[in-house]
């Protein structure tokens, strides 16, 4: 939208100045700043720009947005009064803005809270390969010194000033894997290592066999919770999909339905998660938090919880039964994610009683899967 309108006054001005724009004026070349940095922020705000160095996009954007300013001020200045004062206005509205959120910052970090500042607690998952060991996933606990709470499916940004020379200058957002229906003064986070926070955290992370169970503490701040929360009470099947630390957002999901379910506040009869992974180590960053769920989902022998793991390469067999009550499947390659969600949307999968009513109820699908490891039957 501010790229049309900044567009269609463009057009405007050079039509009334007969499609002159003498470099020489200095509100011209401010014009061009302004004009270049808006461009700037627009094409690194594309998703796929923006995951390709998350820090670096951060303080570009930020910087961007200053010169956007500045150059808009000096266009101005010497052109209407009036159009300074509607800057001025937005300016002070930014700055009321960011002085509400520095309170909440502070009070949710801790200020005269007594308790000192949050600490992360940083592990991690490995595994050996013939040269070296592999972080597959750093897990890092938040310990709050006041309780949050935190809606499946939302997120924090989090700052780990401490974890090497240029980590003060980076900040970066997480999904929160826990969930409780009441306040958390403990969050739960998965961090895939890639570049910059992340790359830190899985290079100071415990890694050797001496070393396994252990972690590591560092002072952190967080901002948040953000994002919105997916109300998953109301659907009777859901089924979510996932591709490697891309579960870490599916299980706060899976935590409250089936919490939903045990506590007869929902209409949840199933749950399918379906998690394509590049081989057995990766499973590894997660097992754990699964089979927490596993065990949460015995009320009654209800069961709800199905799990769908698909190993791209290493399991050996093209189907594994894994543990009791077949609940958990191993599957060699890749997904046809086409007829798992046909084949859930049919309603079969789930036991209805005979002779009686039963109709069938709303199913969700959700979650978030690389495109390029799909397979089609098609």
């Amino acid at each position: 939208m501010a790229v049309s309108l900044l567009s269609f006054h463009i057009i405007v001005a050079l039509q009334t100045q007969d499609f002159t724009f003498p470099l020489r004026e200095e509100r011209n070349l401010f014009t061009i700043l302004a004009a270049i940095s808006l461009g700037l922020l627009v094409l690194l705000s594309l998703p796929s720009v923006r995951r390709l160095a998350y820090e670096i996009f951060l303080r570009a954007h930020q910087v961007l947005a200053g010169l956007f300013v500045y150059g808009t001020w000096q266009h101005l200045s010497s052109h209407s009064h009036a159009s300074e004062i509607y800057l001025l206005v937005a300016l002070g509205i930014f700055g009321l803005t960011l002085l509400s959120q520095s309170i909440v910052f502070l009070y949710r970090n801790g200020l005269f809270s007594g308790r000192g500042t949050p600490r992360a607690i940083v592990s991690s998952s490995v595994s050996k390969s013939e040269e070296d060991i592999v972080v597959n996933a750093v897990h890092v606990r938040v310990l709050l010194p006041r309780p949050v709470r935190v809606e499946a499916g939302q997120y924090v940004n989090l700052w780990m000033p401490s974890v090497s020379l240029f980590s003060w200058m980076q900040t970066h957002p997480f999904t929160v894997m826990s969930w409780s229906k009441d306040k958390q003064d403990t969050m739960e986070l998965m961090v895939k290592p890639r570049g910059g926070l992340t790359a830190d955290l899985a290079r100071y992370a415990p890694t050797d066999e001496r070393s396994e169970g252990s972690s590591i503490s560092y002072l952190a701040l967080i901002t948040g919770p953000h994002g919105v929360s997916e109300e998953v009470g109301q659907y009777e099947s859901i089924l979510l999909l996932a591709s490697g630390c891309g579960v870490a957002g599916a299980i706060p999901y899976l935590k409250k339905a089936i919490y939903g379910y045990n506590t007869c506040t929902s209409q949840i009869r199933r749950l399918h998660l379906v998690w394509q992974v590049e081989s057995i180590d990766e499973m590894s960053a997660a097992l754990t938090l699964l089979n927490r769920l596993l065990k949460d989902d015995i009320v009654d022998g209800g069961y709800i919880l199905h799990i769908s793991i698909y190993v791209r390469e290493g399991l050996g067999h093209k189907k594994f039964l894994f543990g009791d009550h077949e609940r958990v499947y191993l599957y060699q390659g890749l997904p046809d994610y086409q007829s798992i969600i046909s084949l859930e949307a049919s309603g079969n999968q789930i036991e209805r009683l005979p002779n009686m009513w039963d109709e069938q109820g709303r199913m969700l699908v959700m979650g978030k899967v690389s495109r390029f490891r799909t397979r089609s039957t098609s």
